[in-house]
């Protein structure tokens, strides 16, 4: 007799996909931005009219949240209720950093917003709300 596992549903499927996506961008956006703080400080604040420093600690914020959201995505399948909410924080998060990189950000906004909706809704709420054996 075997015990199958259940099946996530398509919402959380989608919403763990699409945090993956905005994750791994977040992350490619925070090495660019660290990689260019590295460089020489002066032609950074000529060149994108900011200062290298803090160029580099926006880097190390997208790449905190990249990994945060890379992290939460490798978790879906087994995480509770709480990892629903951290998922859904997370995404209110990405549209803050969205806002805050137009126009390359729109993508992350609605990336997150749609992982918060496709989370909002009641197959989602109900997997993550499930019984673990």
């Amino acid at each position: 007799m075997t015990t199958e596992k259940p099946l996530m549903p398509r919402t959380v499927r989608t919403a763990r996909a699409l945090t993956f996506t905005a994750g791994a961008l977040v992350l490619v956006a925070g090495l660019l931005y660290v990689g260019l703080a590295l460089g020489d400080p002066d032609e950074v604040e000529r060149e994108y009219n900011v200062r290298a420093e803090a160029l580099a600690v926006l880097g190390v914020v997208f790449l905190a949240h990249g990994g945060a959201g890379v992290g939460l995505g490798l978790r879906y399948a087994t995480g509770g209720a709480r990892l629903r909410v951290a998922a859904i924080v997370w995404a209110g998060l990405g549209v803050v950093i969205g806002l805050g990189t137009v126009p390359l950000g729109l993508l992350v906004i609605a990336l997150a917003v749609t992982v918060v909706v496709n989370l909002m809704r009641a197959p989602s709420r109900s997997w993550f709300e499930r019984e673990r054996g």
